[in-house]
């Protein structure tokens, strides 16, 4: 209760979200390695999901370890994965990807996802685990740059904890909201329809957003880029 008397006290987050994200490197090791084997778990139920047959290169914004494109590239041979994230995180990732066997078809690319001009000539984008931690406003906007970097009948993924449109269910996902408040300068969990409504706005169509099976959390979202 201490954390969050704090948190109500000074709006701000308990935790310094860029101390594990690069500016500690111990910190930042822990947790990209801690957050891989919470990936893998997901990454094998949700990779044989995606319709990715005749994809040739795809790009992972806030990629972490990048282990969701190393499953990836170990079920498609055939395509190139690019990661893009913070360089302190990427450079756990390069000894992940290393153990993985996979550097030569997962790149990487330091940068933030705000600022980092995306590559084009990508086919496919997937964007999990990354959203519930921007403002409304920076999910659009990474949306809308995101459709600009796809060429023409790209796909995109987003996978992410999300409400449905009361806010409060499923539970976990509420209960996740306010973790996100604690430890971050923007998280929170959006709803399923606020989802669809920015990859509409992105210029995004054939919008479909599920929730994974129990007892995972998560909701996966596809659309295309005509």
């Amino acid at each position: 209760m201490g954390q969050l008397a704090e948190f109500a006290r000074s709006g701000q987050p308990v935790e310094r979200p860029e101390a594990h994200l690069g500016d500690d490197a111990d910190r930042t090791r822990d947790f990209v390695r801690a957050m891989h084997g919470r990936a893998l778990g997901i990454g094998r139920a949700v990779v044989p999901r995606l319709k990715l047959k005749g994809r040739r290169k795809l790009l992972d914004l806030g990629g972490g370890g990048g282990t969701y494109s190393a499953l990836i590239a170990e079920r498609h041979p055939e395509i190139v994965c690019t990661v893009i994230d913070f360089p302190g995180v990427l450079a756990v990732a390069e000894e992940l990807l290393s153990e993985q066997g996979v550097c030569d078809r997962v790149k990487i690319i330091p940068g933030d996802l705000h600022s980092t001009q995306l590559p084009e000539g990508h086919d496919a984008a997937i964007l999990f685990g990354v959203l519930h931690q921007e403002s409304p406003d920076a999910i659009a906007e990474l949306l809308e740059r995101t459709f600009e970097a796809l060429e023409p009948g790209g796909v995109i993924y987003v996978m992410d904890m999300m409400t449905d449109v009361t806010r409060a269910a499923p539970a976990f996902s509420a209960i996740f909201a306010v973790n996100m408040a604690l430890t971050t300068h923007d998280g929170w969990v959006f709803s399923d329809e606020d989802l669809r409504t920015w990859l509409t706005e992105a210029g995004f169509s054939g919008v479909t957003i599920s929730p994974l099976a129990p007892p995972m959390p998560h909701w996966l979202a596809e659309a295309h880029k005509a």
